[in-house]
Parts: structure tokens; sequence; C-alpha cells
């Protein structure tokens, strides 16, 4: 039995937080921010709107190292088990996600088989964009791509994993990063 009191850490690092609950329903939505970078924070107001609307109990999920996530012992890069492992503590799970996260929990096939339900916002309908993306990407990989992987490789933090980002800027239909930069 999962206390709602307390956070709910997966081995992967991710943290699940009890935010409400409504009615009898059995149902736990799970809310997945979009992500780098933005924290279950940015999704506050709207299951704050939903919590006496939306049937059964309303969890925030922060990826590891995510949002206030912080976390010194865990990388970023375990995102997937981090979800399954969210999904896998609770029973009845409708999975919410936002934008890029919404992309990629359709790239877990380990989900179909265990979630009640998957909600998509603001986001591609299906996956088949992964092709086309990762297609584009290979030919389009530049000096700074390459030098802010390898930094981010060799120290996964925060600073690095922003220099990676803003390398790859461009391939998200962002034509000037100078802005971005400090």
């Amino acid at each position: 039995m999962v206390n709602k009191h307390q956070p709910v850490w997966t081995s992967s690092g991710g943290r699940l937080q009890f935010q409400s609950s409504f009615g009898e329903s059995e149902l736990n939505w799970i809310f997945i921010p979009s992500g780098p970078g933005l924290g279950s924070e940015i999704i506050a107001p709207l299951t704050q709107l939903l919590k006496t609307t939306l049937p059964g109990n309303i969890w925030h999920f922060d990826l590891p190292n995510d949002g206030s996530n912080l976390l010194q012992d865990h990388l970023a890069c375990n995102w997937s088990g981090a979800i399954l492992q969210a999904v896998d503590s609770l029973q009845n799970v409708i999975i919410v996600a936002h934008s890029t996260l919404a992309m990629f929990v359709q790239t877990l096939p380990d989900l179909e088989s265990i979630l009640h339900g998957l909600v998509l916002m603001g986001t591609a309908p299906d996956a088949t964009w992964q092709k086309i993306f990762a297609s584009y990407h290979l030919n389009h990989i530049d000096e700074f791509i390459i030098l802010a992987e390898k930094e981010y490789l060799a120290n996964p933090n925060d600073e690095t994993l922003k220099k990676l980002l803003l390398a790859e800027a461009k391939n998200c239909f962002v034509t000037d990063v100078s802005s971005l930069l400090y």
C-alpha cells in the first residue's frame, strides 16, 4: 500500500507525489510534465483545477534531476526506467503526459500492458515522427553538438545538459539561440 503522505521514489530516482483525491474511483492519474528541465510545478495549476472533477487520485511525477527533483546520485538518462517504475507502483494508472514527455512515453512499449489509459497534451498523436526526426538529426550534427554531447557524457550535470540542449536548439525549429545563452 502506497502512503499518500510521503513521496514515492523509484529506484531510478523518479519522484511521485500525491496531490488530491476525488470520489470513490480507484483510478490513479499520473501527470508528467514536459522535460527536460520542467518539473511538476509547471502542471500544478492544471491539477489544482482538476482536483474536484477528475475521479480518483492525482499524482505529480518528476523525473530524476528534472524540475525540483535534484539528486546527486541519479542520472537523468534513465527516464524510461523511472516512468515504468512509477506506473508499476500504483494500480489503474492513467498517464497524462505533456509535450516532449508525451512523445517519449509513446516510445515505451512496456507501458501498453500496464497502463489503464494515456492522455497526450500538446504533442504528436503517435510516434511516427521518430524516423523523420532521427534522419533529420543525423544529417544536421555539427561540431558544437558533438562537443556538447561529449561534455555531457563525461560530466552529466545541469550545466552540461544546458549546453547540449542549446547546441541542439536549432534542430528544434529555433533559428537564433544566442539570446538563450545567458
